[in-house]
C-alpha cells in the first residue's frame, strides 16, 4: 500500500527577475571540463556528508549575496586560468578573499584551498586508455571470430 502524499507547504519566492546569461558563452569543453572538476573535486572532499550542494555556471554573485546569503562565492575564466577570485559574505556584503603567494584562496567553509593548476586531471588520462584498450579489444575479437568462421568454412569443404 502507498504511502499518503504530505502536503508540502507554499515556499514564498522573492519576486526577481532572475538572469539567464550574462553575454559570454557559457558553454565550452574546458569549461564544462573545469566545472565538472570542481563539482567531483567538492563532492569527494565532502563524500560523508549530505547537507550541500555544489552547482556550476552560477554567475548571479548579487542574487547569491543578497538573498541566498551565500557564505562564500568563487569565479574564474576557463580561458584564463589566472583570473580566479572569490568572495566571502562579511556584514551582508561580499567582500574580496585575498590570494596566497600562489594565487589560491582559502574557503573557510569548504575547508580547502581552491585555486589556479596546471597538470592532468586524474581519470581522464586512464578513461582515454581503457577506451583505446577496449577498442584493440574489439578489433582483435572481430578479427578472430573472422579467422575462426574462415577455418570453419574450410574444415566443412570436402576435398575434391
Amino acid at each position: 500500500m502507498r504511502e499518503p502524499l504530505v502536503a508540502i507547504p507554499e515556499v514564498q519566492l522573492p519576486d526577481l527577475d532572475l538572469p539567464y546569461e550574462d553575454g559570454e558563452p557559457l558553454e565550452s569543453d574546458r569549461h564544462v571540463t573545469q566545472v565538472l572538476l570542481c563539482i567531483r573535486i567538492l563532492r569527494y572532499a565532502w563524500r560523508d556528508r549530505s547537507d550541500f550542494f555544489v552547482g556550476g555556471n552560477m554567475f548571479i554573485k548579487e542574487l547569491y549575496e543578497q538573498v541566498f546569503r551565500t557564505p562564500e562565492y568563487f569565479c574564474w575564466d576557463p580561458f584564463d586560468p589566472q583570473a580566479f577570485v572569490g568572495w566571502r559574505l562579511s556584514a551582508g556584503r561580499y567582500t574580496p578573499i585575498p590570494p596566497d603567494e600562489r594565487g589560491w584562496l582559502w574557503s573557510e567553509e569548504l575547508k580547502l584551498w581552491l585555486g589556479p593548476w596546471a597538470g592532468a586531471i586524474q581519470g581522464e588520462e586512464e578513461a582515454e586508455a581503457e577506451r583505446q584498450a577496449r577498442l584493440a579489444a574489439e578489433q582483435r575479437v572481430q578479427a578472430l571470430e573472422a579467422e575462426l568462421a574462415r577455418l570453419r568454412g574450410k574444415r566443412g569443404r570436402s576435398p575434391r
